[in-house]
């Protein structure tokens, strides 16, 4: 077992650009289909492996898709006239509403009361001891990017890739050993004012995994992506940390805190469009 302390960072929210509203949909959808965009739609679909259940939902997530589309190339180019400074592109949720992304999505931060959490003096300069330029990974710190399907469970997912960094960074760990992030999901719960696929919030992750004193190996308690009985086994232990702090509320602190500490854990208000 592994004994760190993790850091964390004030957090936002988390998403990303999608579609049209549902009820924006007009009555004859045919109408107002793409023909020349037929190719690509074909595409789409095949490398997202996407299959729906009758003509007139395809139509529909078509017209969704279409829509993303645009926006992409709105926005690309407005990157190329220096208007932006980031690309964005297609995935798998370029088919859904705007709303039914949300809905689905974006369900996983429950944010504290204010004034419930301790924050340290931020830094209104700039650290002369901060790294200008660092890349975790580059460094082999960074774990791969994982995906929490529908549940709302980036809480969780947040917290595990934070400590899987800071442990990669400070202690020797096998580089195919990841943490539970269902071990999060089931058992730090409601007492932790946690919600399990309905949200929660990092610190109140590493809280349960301070109290209770490790957390599972994602090997030995896998995720389902759904809540269920908390099944945490004391001899799958992967980590354990000793405490957790906050990061000051300003971009000084967080890159000295990034320098300094290494990977931190946030999440980000980047709401559709």
């Amino acid at each position: 077992m592994n004994v760190v302390q993790a850091f964390v960072v004030s957090s936002i929210c988390l998403a990303g650009a999608c579609a049209m509203m549902s009820w924006e949909i007009p009555d004859d959808v045919m109408s107002h289909v793409t023909v020349e965009m037929d190719l690509e739609w074909i595409e789409y679909k095949k490398v997202h492996n996407k299959t729906y259940e009758t003509a007139k939902e395809e139509v529909v997530r078509r017209l969704y898709w279409e829509d993303t589309l645009r926006f992409i190339r709105e926005h690309n180019l407005r990157y190329d006239r220096g208007e932006v400074t980031y690309t964005v592109g297609e995935n798998q949720f370029a088919d859904m509403a705007e709303d039914e992304f949300e809905k689905t999505m974006l369900r996983g931060l429950i944010l504290p009361e204010e004034g419930a959490e301790v924050y340290p003096e931020a830094l209104t300069e700039p650290d002369p001891n901060a790294a200008l330029d660092i890349d975790w990974r580059q460094r082999g710190v960074v774990t791969p990017v994982k995906d929490q399907g529908d549940c709302g469970s980036c809480w969780a997912f947040s917290a595990i890739g934070s400590l899987e960094a800071i442990l990669r960074k400070n202690i020797w760990w096998r580089a195919d050993s990841w943490l539970s992030e269902q071990n999060l999901v089931d058992c730090a719960s409601r007492t932790y004012k946690n919600y399990g696929c309905r949200g929660g919030w990092m610190n109140n992750a590493f809280t349960y995994i301070r109290d209770n004193r490790g957390i599972d190996t994602e090997e030995c308690y896998p995720y389902s992506g759904q809540d269920g009985r908390c099944a945490y086994r004391r001899d799958c232990i992967g980590a354990s940390i000793s405490g957790y702090q906050n990061v000051g509320k300003s971009e000084h602190s967080l890159a000295s805190s990034l320098s300094s500490v290494g990977p931190i854990t946030v999440a980000a208000d980047c709401h559709c469009h």
